[in-house]
This record gives C-alpha cells, sequence and structure tokens, in this order.
C-alpha cells in the first residue's frame, strides 16, 4: 500500500487534522453513495444519512474551507435568499410560504464540498472512483436496461434509454466519453504506446458513442460536441503529452474516425437523429418571427414555451422569487390555458428554475458555486498542482453539467442530474486541492500549529 493512504500518512489538504479513522469511514460512506445510484440496488436512505453526516462534521469541524474559501460565504449567502424568499412570501403570499426556510433545497448544490473532503485531494482515490463509476455506466445496458435486445431496437431507429429516461443515458455516457478523451494518456501512452490498450479504449468511445446517439437527445449531443472542442483547446493550450504519438498514429487515428462516422451515417438511428434536429427549425422560424403561437409542442417547442411561461414568472418577484417548488405548481396551474403542460414538472432550464424559486440572485448563486469550482481548478493547474488529465476532466465535465442545466432541468427535482453534479463537481475541487507529497508533512505541521493556538 502507498504510503499516502497508510495510517500514518493521510495527508487530506480538505481537512489537515482529520482524525485516520474517521476519515476512513467518510470515503467509504462517499463510495457507497457514489456508486450505488448507477446499480440495480436502490440506494438505502441510511447511506445518504451517515455521508452527510459525516461530511458535515468533517467540514464543520476539520476542513480550512469555511474559513479560507468562499464556501462559507456561497452557503450563507444561500441561506440568507433562501430565508429572504420565506419573509417575503410570510408577509405576501402566505398561501405560497411553507413552515420555514426550504433550505435542503439549495444547500443539497453544495454536498460536492463532503465528497472532495473524503477524496483527500489523492490522485488514486479520485482515480478509483471514477474508474468504478465508469465501468457501472458502461455495464449500465447489461445491468439496468434489456441488454442485446434493447440495442437491437436501437439501431433500428426506436428512441432507448437502457432502464432509465434517455436523457440521463445520455448524460452518463457523454461524461465516460469525456472522460476517455482526458485520460487518454494515461490509458494509453503511459509508460508507452499499447497498441492493445489502444483498441480497447478505441472500442469503448465508440460503444459509448453509439449509447448517446441511440438515446437521440439533441441537447446532451450538441453540449458533448462543444466540450470536446473545448477539451481540443486545453489540449493543445496546456499539452498532455500527446506530442510523442508519431504522426502515421495521428493519420491512422483520422482513417479510423473518418471510417466510424462514414458507417454510422448509413444508419437508421442516425438518420432518426438528423429528422429530430431538422425538426428544430420549425421552433427557430416561429421564435425569429416573433410568432408566439405558432410555436408547435414539440420537445424544443414546448421548452420555449417553458423558458417563456418561466421568464414571466420571474418577472412577477425578481428579488424574491415564489418559493420552494413554485415553478411545478405554476405548471399545474396553467394546464387548463396551455394543455400541452400536463404532465410536466418543472421548466427544463435549472438556472431558471433558481429564478423562479428563489429570484434572480438564485440564479446568479447556482452559477457562482460554478465559477469558483472552476477557478479552483484554474488556479490549482496555474501553480502545477492538478494533473492535466483530471485538468481537462473537471473542466470539461463540469461546463458540461453546466450547458445542459440550460435545456434539462438537472438540479432540481432530478436526483440522477442533481447526483452527476455533486460527483463531477466533488472529484474537481478535491484535485484543485491536491498537494504534491513532498508538501504533505509541511501541511500537517501547520494544521498542528493552528490547532494550538
Amino acid at each position: 500500500m502507498s504510503s499516502s493512504f497508510s495510517i500514518g500518512h493521510w495527508h487530506n489538504p480538505l481537512a489537515p487534522r482529520l482524525p485516520q479513522a474517521l476519515g476512513w469511514l467518510l470515503l467509504a460512506a462517499a463510495f457507497a453513495f457514489s456508486l450505488i445510484l448507477f446499480t440495480p440496488l436502490e440506494r438505502p436512505k441510511a447511506v445518504d444519512g451517515v455521508f452527510l453526516l459525516l461530511g458535515l462534521y468533517a467540514f464543520v469541524r476539520y476542513s480550512p474551507l469555511p474559513r479560507k474559501d468562499a464556501a462559507l460565504w456561497l452557503i450563507g449567502l444561500s441561506v440568507g435568499q433562501l430565508t429572504m424568499t420565506w419573509l417575503f412570501l410570510m408577509a405576501d403570499h402566505p398561501e405560497f410560504a411553507r413552515s420555514g426556510p426550504t433550505l435542503e433545497d439549495f444547500l443539497d448544490k453544495f454536498v460536492f464540498l463532503f465528497l472532495a473532503i473524503a477524496l483527500a485531494g489523492q490522485r488514486r482515490l479520485v482515480g478509483l472512483l471514477l474508474s468504478g463509476i465508469g465501468v457501472l455506466i458502461l455495464i449500465m445496458p447489461w445491468t439496468l436496461g434489456g441488454g442485446l435486445g434493447e440495442f437491437q431496437a436501437g439501431l433500428m431507429g426506436e428512441r432507448v434509454g437502457f432502464g432509465l429516461n434517455p436523457i440521463r443515458t445520455a448524460l452518463y455516457f457523454s461524461v465516460v466519453i469525456l472522460g476517455g478523451l482526458a485520460f487518454f494518456r494515461v490509458l494509453v501512452l503511459q509508460p508507452r504506446l499499447s497498441w492493445l490498450r489502444f483498441a480497447g479504449w478505441l472500442l469503448l468511445m465508440v460503444y459509448s458513442v453509439l449509447v448517446v446517439l441511440m438515446t437521440q437527445t439533441r441537447g446532451v449531443l450538441v453540449a458533448l460536441m462543444a466540450m470536446a472542442v473545448l477539451m481540443a483547446w486545453l489540449v493543445i493550450r496546456h499539452g498532455h503529452g500527446l506530442g510523442r504519438v508519431r504522426p502515421r498514429y495521428w493519420v491512422l487515428a483520422l482513417l479510423v474516425l473518418v471510417g466510424v462516422l462514414g458507417a454510422l451515417s448509413q444508419s437508421r438511428f442516425v438518420a432518426n437523429g438528423i429528422d429530430r434536429f431538422a425538426a428544430g427549425s420549425d421552433v427557430l422560424n416561429a421564435v425569429a418571427a416573433g410568432s408566439v403561437d405558432e410555436i408547435p409542442n414539440t420537445s424544443w417547442g414546448l421548452r420555449v414555451q417553458f423558458w417563456m411561461f418561466g421568464a414571466d414568472r420571474v418577472g412577477e418577484r425578481p428579488v424574491a422569487g415564489w418559493g420552494y417548488r413554485s415553478a411545478r405548481h405554476f405548471l399545474e396551474s396553467e394546464v387548463e390555458n396551455s394543455p400541452q403542460f400536463k404532465g410536466y414538472r418543472q421548466l427544463h432550464n435549472s438556472y431558471l428554475e433558481a429564478a423562479v424559486s428563489y429570484g434572480i440572485g438564485g440564479a446568479l448563486l447556482l452559477v457562482a458555486i460554478f465559477v469558483w469550482v472552476l477557478w479552483r481548478c484554474v488556479r490549482s493547474r496555474q501553480q502545477a498542482r492538478m494533473p492535466v488529465d483530471y485538468y481537462l476532466f473537471g473542466l470539461t465535465s463540469i461546463g458540461f453539467v453546466m450547458s445542459c442545466s440550460l435545456i434539462y432541468g438537472l438540479l432540481f427535482s432530478d436526483d440522477h442530474g442533481l447526483h452527476l453534479y455533486t460527483l463531477v463537481m466533488g472529484c474537481a475541487l478535491s484535485m484543485a486541492y491536491r498537494q504534491p507529497e513532498s508538501d504533505a508533512a509541511g501541511l500537517n505541521d501547520v494544521a498542528e500549529a493552528d490547532g494550538s493556538r
């Protein structure tokens, strides 16, 4: 066992004085919390409870984050915003107000702090967790879905989700694709180029792309392509060890890519996906012409209607908002005038959902949480602390969740969306605080000095 995992050397920059026994318990709870959702098992509430209690205790008692970074400010502002919303509702619309501020509706966006502390800024721990998640996602079509039969249906042009909502499946496999791209150097090139590992990597990537295409989720696909472009730019800017790859290998990879794309272009499920993209042009034309009444009740048409409806509600109470899950209430109340809203419980935009519930300040706080973690990653990379592959994955996976939150209600009323957010944010933040092993002893000395003051 590496010294970084031994009982005498638990180096945790996010909680330097955390007792080793508590650290191991928190780590076990974090792994259980993170992995069970990807299995056929239902996650017991006891797992959530233990992880949250241990994480909260470690954060408040042992972590420097509440004293030396923006975490406590963001939490405090969130509590203040939600309390203000409740007070204003009690005064203006008591029929909307609950018995108290619904802090849990926003504080669950900070659970990633506990995951970051549990992973202790350790490269091997974060890598182990991401590997476990990746494997469980890759076998999901067989453990949760219909396996080969569902693959055959997908190849024939049907929209499939492999045991989950197609959007959720596409989200998970897209993150696997981003991980495969970000960790290409580790998976294929280290310690030297391995053709066997390259073949395995290529098969898994093609498999993941096929699953995403068979879900026929246009928004996820657009976000994935945007993050792939971002990753390419980051690789060019920061380097990724790819300069060692000889030009003939790049030519071969390009030929393989062209061949795969050529084969896919003839498939029925890709043709259906292209048709779904083309169908969105009617929505764009109606919006561009200002013909609101002519927006069709298609997938994208309904989204535009949701956003316009939500923007009107925000305009009525832009400062305080309407309170806990108010968007769901408004949608249900609007069914009589807009029958197409029947059965829908969210506005398909997490930022708009936050603004309706807690005012524009609520939406800005949501953005601020993302920006803080991204900024920490950038600063850590500038200081050469965050390994480049984790940096690539952190920025693109968080950017992917941010982009998808514009068109899906991932962060409210969606356990899978919130879980994905927690995982990518927690892993990225933990690696952003990673300390080189040479600095670990110094950290412990500083922690002991702080404790003696």
